[in-house]
């Protein structure tokens, strides 16, 4: 089982930070967590992020998704 730690600024700078983990999940794919708000999604590296709590902010989704793909891209998780 991998794990991986970032911490990243969304731009333009609104101020929000997101502090996220990132690891395998047991049924496929990754888990991408954000501790500090309690929110969950899952990932696969050719599909969008699913949602997995309750009461997430679409804008936080849609962030993270950007994060997701750019992830994905670098081949970050190999």
């Amino acid at each position: 089982m991998s794990a991986y730690y970032l911490h990243i600024e969304a731009q333009p700078g609104d101020g929000t930070r997101y502090d996220l983990v990132i690891t395998d999940d047991p049924y496929g794919g990754y888990l991408i967590v954000w501790p500090s708000m309690g929110e969950v999604w899952r990932g696969f590296k050719d599909t969008e992020i699913k949602v997995l709590s309750k009461d997430v902010n679409p804008y936080s989704t849609q962030a993270i998704q950007k994060i997701w793909y750019g992830i994905v891209m670098r081949g970050d998780l190999e």
